[in-house]
Order: C-alpha cells, then sequence, then structure tokens
C-alpha cells in the first residue's frame, strides 16, 4: 500500500488557513499548525494532523478559546504545566527551558 506523501509546507499552509477562517488569530494558527505537522513528523499521529477537524471544530462552535494568556502554575526540569489549557504559546516555551535555552 502506497502511503500519500505531501510536503511540509504544503500541510503546514493548509493547517494555517483553516484555523484562521475558523477564527484563530495568524500567529496561534502558526503555531497549532506546525505543532500538529511536527508531531505526525515525529510518529504521534494521534496528535498530529487527525487534530486539525476536531480543533477547528472547537473554535468555531466556541469550545476553545481564540485568544487568552496562559499561567504557569508548575515548572521543574522534567515537567512544565500551564493554565488554560488553549496556550500555543506554552509548547515553545517549555521546550526551550528544558534544553537549557
Amino acid at each position: 500500500m502506497n502511503a500519500q506523501r505531501y510536503r511540509y509546507e504544503d500541510l503546514l499552509d493548509f493547517s494555517v488557513r483553516l484555523l484562521e477562517r475558523a477564527g484563530l488569530p495568524a500567529e496561534r494558527a502558526r503555531v497549532v499548525g506546525s505543532l500538529f505537522v511536527e508531531a505526525d513528523l515525529l510518529g504521534y499521529s494521534t496528535h498530529g494532523m487527525q487534530r486539525l477537524p476536531t480543533n477547528v471544530e472547537w473554535l468555531l462552535k466556541g469550545e476553545t478559546r481564540k485568544d487568552g494568556d496562559h499561567r504557569v502554575v508548575a515548572f521543574t526540569p522534567t515537567c512544565g504545566c500551564a493554565a488554560p489549557s488553549m496556550s500555543p504559546v506554552w509548547p515553545r516555551i517549555w521546550s526551550g527551558r528544558r534544553s537549557g535555552v
């Protein structure tokens, strides 16, 4: 069976356009879209592109916030936890701190 393959840039652009049209601000749409594509590339398909339709639906129904800031509630050298859950900036901050950046 031959799997359909797509270019990274095409998947990212597609994801960003869908998320923006669902009301997510451009910067957040780019971060969220890139995380979905990167999850698939790392082999975490359950947290990759297959989540895009559900997240778009939640945005359209108002079940996911389109804006807002996060608050760090716990941070250790091996773990970070933020609230509320809708914070596309948090994974970048956490991974940077985890790697010593």
